[in-house]
């Protein structure tokens, strides 16, 4: 997998984990609700609509029930479900390659070493 898509997943994962993704369903909410509303209204009417919190889109009340719902849902996951099933997944990584070994560093060695010659032999 390259690392761009390990890092967007790892983002994502940090979004989900720590309920971010309710932030940005409500910004999105809100640009839409803006959108639609200033069609009708001023920009400042609209605008005083959208965030006043009185009046809320269908969008606006899913979020503010799945914001809330961590509070209860431990003890809803506590609880055994059977209409749940979940298969057993097994994989298997494939063995890493050593980047470097002593059968490579041994072989190029004598590069890296001086070539000395060999002297001649010395009269006894």
């Amino acid at each position: 997998m390259p690392r761009r898509a390990l890092r967007l997943l790892v983002i994502a994962s940090l979004l989900l984990a720590t309920g971010a993704h309710w932030a940005v369903l409500q910004s999105a909410a809100w640009a839409g609700m803006l959108l639609s509303r200033s069609r009708t209204q001023t920009l400042a009417r609209a605008a005083g609509s959208t965030f006043d919190g009185r009046h809320p889109c269908g969008v606006c009340l899913k979020v503010r029930r799945g914001a809330g719902a961590p509070k209860g849902q431990a003890a809803r996951l506590s609880q055994p479900r059977e209409d749940l099933f979940f298969a057993p997944v097994s994989f298997r990584l494939p063995p890493r390659r050593p980047l470097w070994t002593l059968a490579t560093a041994t072989a190029r060695l004598p590069e890296f070493l001086p070539s000395f010659e060999t002297p001649p032999p010395r009269p006894a």
